[in-house]
């Protein structure tokens, strides 16, 4: 009778071992879909943001043929897809390619005042602004979707299933606060680029303000 109980009482303890396994999978599980799903969002968003630009550049060709031609096929070389398995600095040479789109777009506009006066212009680039104010969030969701999976993978004894079911931790997406500050300077309606200049020159509480914020957002140290 002592040998059957101690072999029922080893039974429930690898049973509790088992059950606790499998929580333990399901919880990196929905934590390393998170970051999955919130890069894939990112890079929906990023395409929509390439697909206004092409528009915005196919706009400009009836004003500026020779300088847009160039521009839109060194975009088009350089644009990739990015899905949910994306590295962080795949992300960042997207972005950068963007940036660099958006800044020569935006000085062939000031150099053609037709072009400015354009309603279609000011939509397209409005449209580009604002899947850039989109792909910001999902930068937050997906940083904060890493801390929480760091962090998990930093608690024992949890660490140790994770290691061996495989789960690692995740890099996070740098900031550029450059770009998010041009970003946010232009959603409170600053598009003169001397106003922007003069902008990051005497606004310094500005810059430190949404700085702080997108550390404490994205679980990151300043």
């Amino acid at each position: 009778m002592l040998g059957m109980e101690i072999l029922v009482i080893i039974g429930l303890i690898l049973l509790l071992l088992v059950l606790w396994i499998i929580s333990v999978q399901r919880k990196f599980a929905v934590m390393d879909g998170n970051i999955q799903n919130a890069m894939n969002q990112i890079g929906v968003q990023i395409s929509s943001r390439f697909d206004a630009l092409f528009a915005v550049l196919d706009l400009m060709k009836g004003y500026a043929a020779d300088d847009i031609q160039p521009l839109m096929e060194r975009a088009a070389a350089r644009r990739s897809v990015i899905t949910a398995r994306s590295a962080p600095e795949e992300v960042s040479e997207q972005e950068q390619v963007i940036e660099e789109t958006v800044k020569s777009i935006r000085l062939a506009a000031e150099r053609n005042p037709l072009l400015c006066a354009d309603k279609n212009y000011t939509k397209c680039m409005d449209a580009v602004e604002c899947y850039g104010r989109m792909v910001y969030t999902s930068r937050l969701i997906y940083n904060d979707s890493v801390t929480k999976l760091n962090s998990a993978l930093g608690m024992f004894p949890t660490n140790v299933i994770a290691g061996i079911l495989g789960f690692v931790t995740e890099r996070g997406l740098i900031w550029d606060y450059s770009v998010i500050i041009k970003n946010y300077v232009r959603s409170a309606g600053i598009r003169h680029r001397g106003c922007l200049q003069q902008k990051y020159r005497t606004h310094r509480s500005v810059r430190n303000a949404i700085k702080k914020s997108i550390c404490q957002k994205a679980g990151q140290i300043g």
